[in-house]
C-alpha cells in the first residue's frame, strides 16, 4: 500500500501542472529559452536531462530574485536540504542527515571544480562564513547521492559546486551597499574584462560587520537574566576572489575570513563574554589548462595549494579547580598542495571515454589546544596524510533513448589504506518529454583529524582508532518537460544504507563527547520537485521531501525531520526595472541532540527590487520570517542548550550600480 500511494503522488505531481496547462491559453506561455546545463555530474557539460543524477542548478537570477544572502539560504530551494545556525557556523541537512557537530563534512562544496572542505575538519562553509560573496557567483550546481566515484572524499550526501561569474557574463564594474538588521553593513565591488591580448579577467571582493543581535537562553538565566548582549555575537568577514584566464590557461586565487563571537557559550566558556570568539580563513591558488590533443581528445590538469587557519578564545570563568577563570586558545593550521589530471576521449555517438588521477600532500596539518591562563599544554598533534587516485568513467549509447553510465574510483591514504567506489547510471527517455534515471553508487568519508585527535580536559576526548564510514546508495527519478513551456516535474524515490557513521556521542562512562564509529544506518524517502514558468516574467519551484533515516533496530536520528517542503514565485516587469520573489520554506518535527522535541516551522521571505530610473542604481529590500515564526536547530554535544533559536523577522536593504 505504501509503494502504491508513492507512486500515486508521483503520477500527480507529473500530470497536474499539465492538465493545469491545457486548461490554460497556449498563446500566454513560452518555452524556456535554453535548458540549463550542468557541468559537475561527469566532470563536462551536458544539459540537466541528460545528466547521470538526480541534479539541480540555482541561476545568479533565482540568487538576485529571491535575495539569497547565503549559500545555505539558497540550497534551501533544493527538496532535500535545509541549513540551521548554532551561532558558530551554519550546518546543512541532506535527505534525512544533519548530524549535530559534524561541520558539513559529509557534502563536497567546490568553487569552479577545486575542493573548498579544509584539511583538519573537513568542513564546507555555507553561511557568512562562505569564501565567496553571492553577487560574484554564476550558478549553483547540485548533484544528489555518492559522488565519491569522480570526487572521492566528502561526495557522502551531495556535491555542490559554485560557479563563478567571468567576462563571459558581461564587462564593466559594479557596486553595491547594503545594510540590514543587527547593525550588519555590507560593501561589495567588481570588476570584469576582456582585453585585446586575449586575457579575461574577473575579481570581486566583499567586506561585512554585524554589530549582532541579543539573544536569551533559558539555560543561562542566572547570568543577565539569560541574554546574551548584541556584542557577544558580533561577526565580520571578508572575502576576495580572482580569475585570470588566457589561451586556455586559468589562474584563479581566493581568500577569506571570518570572526564571529560565540554567543551560544560552546565548550563551557562563560555565557555573554564578548572576549569569546573564533576566526576562520580559507585561501586557495590553483593554474588549470585546458588543452585539446585532436578533435576527439581532451586534456585538463591542474595544480593548486590551498591554506586554512583557525584560532579560537574561550574565556571560563568556571574553571575547577581554582582559579575560578581560566583562558583557553584553540588553534588548527592545514596547507596542502595537489594536481590532478584528466582525459576524456569522444568515442562518437555521445559514448565518451573520462579517465583521470589525483595526489595531494598534506604539508601541515596541526592541532592545538592549550590553557593561556595559568598556562597548560593540552594538545600539539600535527597530522598530514597524503593520499593519491585513480578514477574512470564510461559513458555509452547503446540506443537512441538509452544512455548509460558506468565508473569507479580507488582512493589510497596514508593514514587507512584503500577505498574503492563505484557507480552506475541508466538514463532513459519514455517519450520525448520524459525522462527515466536509475542511479546507484557507493562513496566514504574519511576520519578527519579533528574526529580522530582533538581532546581538551573535561570537555572532549580523542579517538585515533576512527574508520571511514561507507554509503550505498540507490535512487530512481523521473522528469517530465510539461507542455506549452511550462517547464518541468519530476519525482525521485531513494534508499542509503551507511556502515560505520562518524557521530558524536556523550560517553555514559565519563559524560564526555566523543567522536565513534556506530552501526548501520537506514535512510529512505520521496523527493517531489518542480521548475515552473507561468510566463516569461512569471516564474517559480515547489518540492517536498519525505524521508526516515534510523539506526539499525533503532529510533529515527536527531535533527532528521521527516517532512520538508519549499515553494516560490518571481515576477518581473518587462523593462527589469522591478522585481519580487516570495518563498516559503517548510520544516517538520525533529529532535534534537539531547533528544527533546522541536516543533515544525514555516519561514516565508519577500525581496523586491526596483531601479528608480532606466540607468540609476537598483534598490532592493529584502524581508526574512516576514511571519516571526520562532524558528529553533538542535544544539551540539558542545552545548548545554538543546535548542537554538534563529533569526526573527529581520531585513537587508541594499544600492547596487552598474558602471
Amino acid at each position: 500500500m505504501k509503494t502504491q500511494m508513492r507512486m500515486l503522488a508521483i503520477l500527480a505531481l507529473l500530470n497536474l501542472p499539465q492538465a493545469f496547462a491545457k486548461a490554460a491559453d497556449p498563446a500566454a506561455f513560452q518555452f524556456f529559452e535554453e535548458e540549463a546545463g550542468v557541468i559537475t555530474s561527469a566532470k563536462r557539460a551536458q544539459p540537466l536531462s541528460k545528466a547521470a543524477a538526480s541534479a539541480s542548478v540555482i541561476s545568479a537570477e533565482e540568487i538576485r530574485l529571491y535575495g539569497y544572502r547565503t549559500l545555505g539560504e539558497a540550497l534551501q530551494s533544493v527538496p532535500g536540504f535545509y541549513s540551521t545556525d548554532d551561532r558558530s557556523y551554519t550546518s546543512l541537512w541532506v535527505r534525512g542527515f544533519g548530524r549535530p557537530g559534524d561541520f558539513n563534512s559529509r557534502v563536497l562544496l567546490l568553487i569552479n571544480g577545486h575542493r573548498m572542505n579544509d584539511n583538519i575538519y573537513g568542513q564546507a562553509f555555507v553561511g557568512n562564513e562562505f569564501s565567496l560573496d553571492m553577487n560574484s557567483i554564476s550558478r549553483i550546481e547540485i548533484i544528489k547521492g555518492p559522488g565519491a566515484a569522480l570526487y572521492g572524499d566528502n561526495a557522502f550526501f551531495a556535491v555542490i559546486n559554485v560557479i563563478t561569474k567571468t567576462p563571459e557574463h558581461g564587462t564593466g564594474t559594479a557596486a553595491e551597499l547594503s545594510a540590514g538588521s543587527y547593525g550588519t553593513t555590507r560593501e561589495f565591488a567588481e570588476v570584469s574584462h576582456s582585453y585585446l591580448n586575449g586575457l579575461n579577467l574577473y575579481a570581486a571582493g566583499s567586506n561585512r560587520r554585524m554589530q549582532g543581535q541579543r539573544l536569551h537562553f533559558s539555560e543561562f538565566s542566572s547570568v543577565n537574566n539569560g541574554h546574551a548582549n548584541a556584542t557577544a555575537d558580533a561577526e565580520k568577514n571578508y572575502t576576495f576572489y580572482l580569475d585570470l584566464a588566457v589561451n586556455g590557461w586559468d589562474l584563479r586565487g581566493n581568500t577569506n575570513s571570518r570572526t564571529k563571537g560565540l554567543s551560544a557559550d560552546p565548550f563551557g566558556d562563560t555565557f555573554n563574554d564578548p572576549r569569546s570568539r573564533a576566526t576562520d580563513s580559507r585561501s586557495f591558488l590553483e593554474l588549470s589548462k585546458n588543452t585539446s590533443l585532436r578533435d576527439d581528445l581532451t586534456l585538463t590538469a591542474r595544480i593548486y595549494y590551498d591554506w586554512y587557519y583557525y584560532n579560537g578564545f574561550f574565556f571560563a570563568d568556571n574553571a575547577a579547580p581554582p582559579p575560578l577563570q581560566s583562558v583557553s586558545n584553540d588553534t588548527s593550521k592545514a596547507s596542502w598542495y595537489g594536481e590532478e589530471g584528466r582525459l576524456q576521449y569522444d568515442l562518437g555517438g555521445e559514448n565518451i571515454l573520462t579517465v583521470g588521477e589525483e595526489y595531494e600532500y598534506n604539508t601541515i596539518g596541526l592541532q592545538k589546544s592549550r590553557v593561556l591562563d595559568p598556562f597548560s599544554d593540552n594538545l600539539d598533534v600535527n597530522y598530514a596524510p597524503s593520499r593519491w587516485a585513480i578514477f574512470a568513467q564510461q559513458e555509452l549509447k547503446p540506443a537512441d533513448a538509452l544512455r548509460l553510465t558506468l565508473g569507479g574510483r580507488y582512493d589510497r591514504y596514508q593514514a587507512f589504506g584503500k577505498t574503492v567506489n563505484p557507480r552506475f547510471a541508466a538514463v532513459y527517455d519514455l517519450s520525448q518529454d520524459t525522462t527515466l534515471k536509475l542511479m546507484g553508487g557507493s562513496a566514504f568519508k574519511a576520519p578527519g583529524p579533528f574526529e580522530m585527535f582533538y581532546s581538551f580536559p573535561g570537555l572532549n576526548k580523542a579517538n585515533p582508532s576512527l574508520e571511514p564510514e561507507k554509503i550505498r546508495t540507490y535512487e530512481a527519478y523521473c522528469e517530465r518537460k510539461l507542455p506549452g513551456g511550462w517547464g518541468s516535474a519530476g519525482a525521485g524515490y531513494f534508499l542509503s544504507t551507511i556502515d560505520g557513521l562518524i557521530t558524536q556521542i556523550v560517553d555514559p562512562a565519563d559524560g564526555l563527547p566523543q567522536f565513534i564509529n556506530k552501526d548501520r544506518i537506514n535512510t529512505k524517502g520521496l523527493e517531489l520537485n518542480a521548475r515552473l514558468r507561468f510566463s516569461s516574467l512569471v516564474s517559480g519551484h515547489a518540492g517536498y521531501t519525505m524521508q526516515n533515516t534510523r539506526e539499525d533496530g533503532g529510533g529515527r536520528l536527531s535533527n532528521s525531520p521527516r517532512h520538508t517542503g519549499s515553494a516560490g514565485i518571481t515576477g518581473r516587469l518587462a523593462s527589469g526595472d522591478a522585481s519580487a520573489g516570495l518563498e516559503l520554506f517548510v520544516v517538520g518535527t525533529r529532535t534534537t541532540f539531547q533528544e527533546t522535541r522541536l516543533r515544525p516551522a514555516a519561514l516565508l521571505s519577500l525581496n523586491l527590487s526596483a531601479r528608480l530610473w532606466k540607468t540609476g542604481p537598483r534598490c532592493y529590500l529584502g524581508i526574512y520570517n516576514l511571519a516571526n515564526a520562532n524558528y529553533q536547530a538542535s544544539g551540539t554535544a558542545d552545548n548545554i542548550q538543546a535548542a537554538i533559536g534563529q533569526d526573527r523577522r529581520n531585513y537587508t536593504v541594499g544600492l547596487e550600480h552598474r558602471f
